[in-house]
C-alpha cells in the first residue's frame, strides 16, 4: 500500500521540501506520483510539481559540478560507437553504430547501472537519443561565460524493474558544438519515485522490428 496522501493547499508551502528531501520518511510522495502518473488527488499543479522536482535534481547536479569538471578536464575522452559503449544496456542493434565520446568514467558508470536495474531499456534509450542530439539538456553551467558547458538531462523509469538515472555531458568546441557524455547516475528515494513515469509515456521500444 502507498503511504501518499492528499495534501490542503493551505500546508503545502510547509510540506513541499519533505518530498523533494532525499532523508525525508520512506514513501511520501504525492499522490498522484504514487498512483503511476494518474491524477487521483491534487497536492500540486503537475507543471508546479515538474519545477520543483527539476530544482531538486539540479541540487544533485550542483552538488557535483567539481567531480564532472574534473572528469572533463582530467578523464581520458574516448570515442567508440554506441553499441560499443552502452553494449551492457544491449541497445537497439539499428543504433549500434552511432558514434559516442565518453570519458572513462561514463563508461564505468554504464557497466554499474547495468548492474544496478534489472530492467535499463529506459536508459539504454535515451543513451541513443542522447547520442543523435534528441535531448536538451537542462544547464548546470553557466552557459553565458566562455568554455564548456556542462548539461543535464533524465531518463525516467517507465516500469517496476527501472531505475531513472541521470545523464550529464558536457558541450565543447568553438560553437559548443562537440558532446562529451561524463557521467550516468541513479536516482534514488523520492526523487526515484518522481522521475517514474506511466508505461504510456515509454519511447524507449524506437528502433526494434
Amino acid at each position: 500500500m502507498s503511504s501518499a496522501e492528499v495534501v490542503p493547499s493551505t500546508r503545502i508551502p510547509t510540506v513541499t521540501s519533505t518530498y523533494l528531501d532525499p532523508t525525508s520518511e520512506s514513501g511520501r510522495t504525492p499522490l498522484y506520483i504514487a498512483r503511476r502518473g494518474r491524477l487521483d488527488g491534487v497536492m500540486l499543479r503537475l507543471d508546479v510539481w515538474e519545477g520543483l522536482r527539476d530544482e531538486a535534481t539540479r541540487a544533485l547536479d550542483l552538488l557535483e559540478v567539481d567531480e564532472l569538471q574534473d572528469r572533463l578536464t582530467a578523464g581520458t575522452v574516448l570515442e567508440a560507437s554506441l553499441g560499443e559503449l552502452a553494449s551492457p544496456l544491449r541497445p537497439p542493434v539499428v543504433l549500434g553504430s552511432l558514434p559516442v565520446r565518453y570519458v572513462a568514467h561514463a563508461g564505468s558508470d554504464i557497466l554499474t547501472a547495468s548492474r544496478r536495474a534489472e530492467n535499463t531499456r529506459n536508459l539504454a534509450g535515451f543513451i541513443a537519443h542522447w547520442t543523435r542530439g534528441y535531448l536538451r539538456g537542462s544547464p548546470v553551467t553557466d552557459g553565458s561565460r566562455p568554455g564548456p558547458v556542462i548539461e543535464r538531462d533524465v531518463a525516467p523509469a517507465y516500469h517496476d524493474d527501472q531505475v531513472p538515472f541521470r545523464l550529464v555531458w558536457a558541450r565543447t568546441g568553438e560553437h559548443r558544438e562537440i558532446r562529451t557524455l561524463l557521467a550516468v547516475r541513479p536516482l534514488e528515494g523520492v526523487l526515484a519515485r518522481a522521475w517514474t513515469f506511466p508505461p504510456p509515456m515509454d519511447a524507449t521500444t524506437e528502433g526494434e522490428a
